[in-house]
């Protein structure tokens, strides 16, 4: 007769595996963090996003190269945590030097460090040479004049003695303006808006980028503010001695990706103030239904000891 096996030894072996899958759980919520960083950047040169320019961090290195149609990006691996390490960017012999600060380990794993800038003289243009004043001219042959032979004037007929001569036209003087005296009126000259800083504070908000934008002077401005493409834009308009939040257009992202995003301020026409950023997104951690640590050990130890009573209760 096959052995039947008694409801209490199936709810012994479920409390143990209860017990087993708590105590897992628990080790796993211990155990979830990046062990270096990643951080991603790019090289403009003389004002452009170049490729071929090379960054040293620490002792790790990369040379910029495009990135889903983004010149001058770097992205340096295995760095490590709270450690601040020198800086090194080089194009074609120009070089500059900067202390990247410690990085946190909050958990993400990867992190943005902007755009640096490599500016140096390209050289001066070459000096048209002035003419040797010394330089004796070639003297020109004077053409021979041909003589042109001299007409022989026909006699006027005499007008009859009841004509009057014809006489000849006389040139009637035209007066010259008349200046007015007195202080002249000078127009006043127009001077384009001077820059100044009009944006702060830029946050990523899922799928947009938002700042704070803020017109001190006499005039309204204008703001455009785009994503991706300069063409993917929207534009506001600020009073003057106002303050106000702008926006991006919104796009669809996915985890990791790199965004490119820009504001320009125009005073009547003339950039005034411009923000640019490219930003390296990462999702955040997705909610886990496990408990915390504390409550699954509570648990594991709740149904060790109902396991226990049940061993002793079947004993008696």
């Amino acid at each position: 007769m096959p052995y039947k096996m008694r409801p209490a030894s199936v709810l012994l072996k479920m409390l143990v595996i209860i017990a087993f899958l708590a105590c897992i759980s628990t080790a796993c919520a211990l155990s979830d963090s990046p062990e270096t960083a990643t951080v991603v950047g790019a090289i403009k040169v003389n004002g452009a996003y170049t490729n071929g320019a090379t960054v040293t961090i620490g002792s790790s290195s990369a040379t910029t190269a495009n990135y889903m149609g983004q010149d001058g990006i770097y992205v340096i691996s295995g760095l490590p945590f709270e450690t601040a390490l020198p800086y090194k960017a080089s194009y074609n012999g120009h070089t500059i030097t900067d202390t990247v600060e410690p990085i946190s380990n909050d958990g993400q794993g990867m992190y943005n460090l902007g755009t640096q800038e490599i500016n140096y003289d390209v050289g001066s243009p070459t000096p048209t040479p002035e003419p040797n004043a010394t330089a004796t001219p070639t003297p020109t042959p004077a053409p021979t004049p041909t003589p042109v032979p001299t007409p022989t004037p026909t006699p006027a007929a005499k007008p009859p003695s009841n004509t009057q001569p014809t006489s000849a036209p006389i040139l009637t003087p035209t007066p010259a303006p008349e200046v007015e005296t007195g202080t002249p009126q000078q127009s006043s000259p127009v001077t384009a808006p001077s820059p100044r800083k009009v944006f702060s504070s830029p946050s990523w908000d899922f799928d947009h980028e938002t700042i704070t934008a803020t017109n001190d002077g006499d005039s309204p401005i204008t703001i455009r503010a785009w994503i991706e493409d300069p063409l993917n834009n929207i534009t506001a308009s600020i009073e003057a001695d106002s303050t106000k939040n702008v926006s991006t257009p919104s796009i669809m992202t996915q985890n990791n990706q790199i965004v490119t995003v820009g504001f320009d301020a125009y005073d009547n026409g003339t950039c005034i103030d411009s923000y640019k950023a490219m930003l390296s997104l990462s999702s955040a951690p997705a909610p886990t239904t496990a408990r915390s640590p504390g409550f699954a050990a509570l648990l594991a130890l709740a149904c060790m000891l109902g396991a226990a009573c049940l061993i002793i209760k079947r004993g008696r």
